[in-house]
C-alpha cells in the first residue's frame, strides 16, 4: 500500500515541463483490468498505451506549460483509433515544433515498423499557431540528423486549424496548397463508391486452401459461377498478398460450401464456448460476395496497389473491396494505381497498413462516363493478367510462353531470347498505359506543377518486369536479361 501511495504522490503534482518517452502496448496485448481502465478513462486513445500517456502527460501539465514526447507517429494519421485524440489536441493545444523521424530513427532499431515522431506542444490554444516541422522519414538515423541540422525538408506553411478541415483530420503538415485544393473542392470516395471489408474465417488452416491443393471438382473458378456454385464446395477467395497492380494474387480459395455452412458452424461452437466475441462470429458484408470490384492489400507497407477483382471472389478483411453500381470502380482502380493517389495516401495514413476508412477520404475525379469502362485501364488489366497466367501459379495457364509457337524455336538460346523480348513488350506495354493515366489524370486533378507522368521500372509490377519479380535480386537478372 505504502508503494502505491508514493507512486500517487509522484504522478500528482502539476509541471512547468513535461518530457516522456512512453511505453507501448496495442489495445490487443492489454490485460482484461488495463482494458477495462483504458475503456473508462482513455476512449479517444486507448488503441495504444503510449497514445494514453499523449492524454495522461497534459493532465500533469499546468496551463501553458511545455509538453515533449517521442512515439510512435501513428496517431498523427489512424482514423478508426486516434480522431478523436487528433482533434481534441488541434482544438485544445498548441503544436510549436515536429521532427517527423519516421523509420530507422534509432540505430539500435531496424526496418520500417517502428515509426517515430518527436514533438513539442504547448498546454493552451493559440488559434494562430504554425508549427515548424521538419520530414525525416529517409534515410538513417545519422543522415537525418544531418538534415535537421541542415535545415532541409522545413515545412512551416499550414496552420494547425487547417489540420481540422481535411477528412480524418491527418496531421500532413507537408501538404501543399495545391494538394489542399483538391481535398476542399472535390468529393471524397465513399461519396461515389463503397469500400468494404469482407471475410474473416476465424480459422483459416482449415478453411483456406491454395487453388491447386483442392480437386477441381469441388473448385468453383470465377467463369463457372452460373453452373458450379451449388456443387461446389471451394470458391476463389482474396486474401491480399505481395504488393500488385491491376489483376493477380489470385492464389486462394475458402470454403464456402452451402454458402459458408461450415465456416458460419465453427464460429457459433466459438461464440457458445466464449471463445470468440459476438462480432468475430459473423461474416460481415456477404451480399457483396461474388461481385466484380476493386481490391487492394490492406497491409500495402506504404504501396497501394489495387487490382480488378473478376465475379465469383470472395474477399477477406485482409483484402478490402470497392463497389459501385455502375463501372465507377472500375475507373476507381487507374485512379488509386496513379501517382496522385500515392500521394493522397501518404496524407492520410502513411503506416504499414491502409484501411477501407483511409480510401473512403481520397478526393475522386473521373474521367468520361462511368457506365462504361476506360480503354486504358481495360488495357492495364489486360497486360496484368497476360503476366499472370504466363505462369503455373495461375489457373488459367495453359503453356509456357517458351514452347509457345510464336516463341518456340529451334534452339533454346533463340527461345530464350524470343521469351526475353516478350516479357519486354510487356513491361513497355504496362508503362507507356500507367503513364497515359498519370497524365490524364495529372491534368484532371491540376497537379502538373507537383508531379510528373513518369513511372520507374521497379513501380510495374508484373512479373515480366525482372526488378519486380525478384526485388533486390533483380540486379543481376536485369544484367543476364541484356547479355
Amino acid at each position: 500500500m505504502l508503494k502505491i501511495l508514493k507512486q500517487a504522490k509522484f504522478l500528482s503534482p502539476m509541471y512547468h515541463v513535461v518530457t516522456a518517452n512512453p511505453p507501448y502496448m496495442s489495445g490487443n496485448g492489454m490485460n482484461k483490468s488495463l482494458k477495462k481502465f483504458a475503456d473508462n478513462r482513455y476512449p479517444n486513445s486507448k488503441a495504444d498505451l503510449y497514445a494514453m500517456f499523449i492524454e495522461r502527460i497534459f493532465q500533469m501539465s499546468m496551463d501553458k506549460s511545455i509538453v515533449a514526447m517521442i512515439t510512435m507517429h501513428s496517431w498523427m494519421f489512424l482514423t478508426q483509433s486516434y480522431e478523436k485524440l487528433r482533434r481534441n489536441l488541434l482544438r485544445e493545444k498548441t503544436f510549436e515544433t515536429m521532427l517527423h523521424l519516421g523509420g530507422r530513427a534509432f540505430s539500435s532499431i531496424s526496418g520500417e515498423v517502428v515509426q517515430v515522431v518527436a514533438f513539442t506542444v504547448q498546454n493552451k490554444i493559440n488559434v494562430n499557431a504554425v508549427p515548424v516541422c521538419f520530414r525525416l522519414i529517409n534515410g538513417t538515423s545519422e543522415e537525418k540528423e544531418a538534415s535537421f541540422l541542415n535545415r532541409h525538408s522545413r515545412f512551416s506553411n499550414i496552420d494547425q486549424r487547417h489540420y481540422l478541415k481535411l477528412p480524418g483530420s491527418p496531421i500532413a503538415y507537408w501538404m501543399s496548397p495545391s494538394f489542399q485544393k483538391c481535398f476542399e473542392n472535390l468529393p471524397l470516395l465513399e461519396e461515389i463508391a463503397t469500400p468494404r471489408i469482407g471475410l474473416q474465417t476465424g480459422d483459416n488452416e482449415k478453411f483456406i486452401r491454395f487453388w491447386f491443393e483442392v480437386s477441381n471438382d469441388q473448385m468453383c473458378k470465377p467463369n463457372e459461377l452460373t453452373t458450379k456454385k451449388e456443387l461446389s464446395k471451394w470458391f476463389p477467395h482474396n486474401k491480399g498478398g505481395e504488393n500488385r497492380r491491376w489483376y493477380g494474387n489470385c492464389d486462394y480459395v475458402v470454403d464456402w460450401k452451402n454458402n459458408g455452412e461450415h465456416i458460419f458452424k465453427d464460429k457459433q461452437e466459438k461464440l457458445d464456448n466464449g471463445l470468440i466475441e459476438k462480432k468475430n462470429s459473423e461474416c460481415w458484408n456477404t451480399e457483396y460476395y461474388f461481385r466484380e470490384s476493386a481490391t487492394w492489400t490492406r497491409m500495402a507497407s506504404g504501396n497501394l496497389a489495387v487490382r480488378y477483382q473478376p465475379k465469383g471472389f470472395i474477399f477477406d478483411t485482409a483484402s478490402p473491396s470497392i463497389f459501385s453500381e455502375d463501372n465507377t470502380y472500375f475507373h476507381l482502380i487507374g485512379l488509386l494505381n496513379s501517382k496522385i493517389s500515392k500521394v493522397f495516401a501518404s496524407f492520410l495514413n502513411p503506416t504499414l497498413s491502409f484501411q477501407s476508412g483511409d480510401l473512403k477520404r481520397i478526393p475522386t475525379a473521373l474521367i468520361g462516363d462511368t457506365s462504361i469502362k476506360p480503354n486504358n485501364i481495360k488495357k492495364a488489366i489486360e497486360i496484368a493478367k497476360t503476366d499472370w497466367d504466363q505462369f503455373e501459379i495461375s489457373w488459367d495457364f495453359e503453356n509456357s510462353p517458351l514452347i509457345n509457337d510464336k516463341l518456340s524455336f529451334s534452339k533454346i538460346q533463340d527461345s530464350y531470347n524470343g521469351l526475353l523480348n516478350y516479357h519486354t513488350n510487356l513491361f513497355e506495354q504496362m508503362k507507356n498505359v500507367e503513364e497515359d493515366i498519370n497524365l490524364t489524370l495529372i491534368n484532371l486533378y491540376e497537379l502538373g506543377s507537383e508531379l510528373d507522368e513518369v513511372v520507374t521500372p521497379e513501380e510495374i509490377t508484373i512479373n515480366s518486369n525482372l526488378q519486380y519479380r525478384f526485388k533486390d535480386s533483380s540486379k543481376k537478372d536485369t544484367q543476364v536479361a541484356k547479355e
